[in-house]
C-alpha cells in the first residue's frame, strides 16, 4: 500500500489550511476524492472540509494520531470498525482518534433511498417504481442472516487465528451465476461452509465450546443493533451485492463510481456520531 512520506503529507496539509476547519486523516491512499465528497456532505455547512489526506493503512493512521501528526492543527484521525468494532474491543486511545460505527464506510451509504435514486436517474424510472423494483425489504433478509453469521463467524477466526483469509476472499465465489448469463446471486450453502471453515480454523486454536461462545455473543450483539448488517464489510461483500442488484434493474455502474455516488447521496442521519466528532474537532475538543 502506498504511504506518502511525512513531509509530503505536511506539506500538502499546509497547503489546504486557509480552506478548511479541520485536517482529516484516513487510512486509504486513492480515496482521498471519495471521503471528501462524504465528509463534506455530513458535515454540511458546519464544517469546513476541502480535502482529506490518506495515511496509507489504519496503523498509519492510529500512529498518526497518538503521535500527534498535524498538530498543532485541529485533526481528526477517521478509522474502520473493522473485526475488532465487531468483536467489541474498545477503540484505540488518541487525541482526535475516531472509529467509525460499522464495519467501514460503505455500511454507511448503502441505504435504499441512495440505491432509488441512482435508479432513477440512470433508468428514467420514477421515484415509486425504483423503490418497488429494488424490493429492498426482501434483499436484505435475503442477505443478512448467512452474511452476519459468516462475520460472527469471521471474528472468531480473527480472535484465535487472526492470519486466517477472511474479507480477502471474493464475495463472488460465495455466489450461484445462472447459466442463463444472469448475475451472481448469494448462496447461503456455499456462505455457510465458509462460515463453518472459519469456525473451525478458529477451533484449532482454541476450545470447540469458547469458539462457538464467542460466534454467539457476536451474533447476538449484532442483531441487537438495530442494523445487524453492520458487521459485514460493506466493502467487500454489500457493494458487489448491491452493484449486482442495480444491475439487474439495468443500472450499470463501475464499481469506483458507484461507490462515489452512493456516498454524494448518503444519509446524513446514518453519521451523526460522525458528525459530532467533526464538530468536536473543530472547537478543539478532544
Amino acid at each position: 500500500m502506498l504511504r506518502w512520506p511525512k513531509r509530503a503529507v505536511l506539506a500538502l496539509v499546509k497547503l489546504f489550511e486557509p480552506l478548511q476547519d479541520i485536517d482529516v486523516y484516513i487510512e486509504d491512499a486513492n480515496d482521498e476524492v471519495f471521503y471528501t465528497h462524504v465528509l463534506k456532505r455530513v458535515a454540511a455547512q458546519s464544517v469546513r472540509i476541502a480535502r482529506v489526506f490518506a495515511l496509507g493503512g489504519r496503523a498509519a493512521v492510529v500512529g498518526a494520531a497518538q503521535n500527534g501528526l498535524g498538530s498543532p492543527r485541529r485533526c481528526l484521525y477517521l478509522i474502520d470498525g473493522d473485526l475488532e468494532w465487531v468483536l467489541g474491543r474498545p477503540a484505540p486511545l488518541a487525541p482526535g482518534l475516531y472509529r467509525l460505527e460499522a464495519y467501514c464506510i460503505e455500511n454507511l451509504i448503502i441505504d435504499e433511498k441512495a440505491a432509488a435514486a441512482l435508479l432513477v436517474e440512470e433508468c428514467s424510472m420514477m421515484e415509486g417504481d425504483a423503490i418497488a423494483k429494488l424490493e429492498w425489504s426482501k434483499w436484505m433478509t435475503e442477505i443478512t442472516v448467512p452474511l452476519v453469521e459468516l462475520f460472527a463467524a469471521f471474528a472468531a477466526s480473527y480472535h484465535w487465528a487472526p492470519a486466517y483469509a477472511t474479507v480477502s476472499r471474493s464475495i463472488y465465489a460465495l455466489c450461484n451465476t445462472p447459466k442463463s448469463g444472469g448475475l451472481p446471486a448469494l448462496d447461503p450453502i456455499k456462505v455457510a461452509a465458509l462460515r463453518d471453515d472459519a469456525l473451525r480454523e478458529a477451533e484449532l486454536h482454541a476450545k470447540k465450546e469458547d469458539v462457538l461462545a464467542l460466534f454467539d455473543a457476536v451474533r447476538g450483539m449484532a442483531f441487537s443493533r438495530g442494523e445487524p448488517i453492520q458487521i459485514v464489510s460493506g466493502k467487500d461483500h454489500l457493494l458487489p451485492m448491491l452493484d449486482c442488484l442495480l444491475r439487474k434493474h439495468g443500472c450499470k455502474l463501475q464499481r469506483r463510481t458507484l461507490r462515489l455516488r452512493l456516498g454524494l447521496k448518503c444519509n446524513r442521519d446514518r453519521f451523526i456520531s460522525l458528525f459530532d466528532a467533526m464538530e468536536r474537532a473543530a472547537a478543539g475538543i478532544l
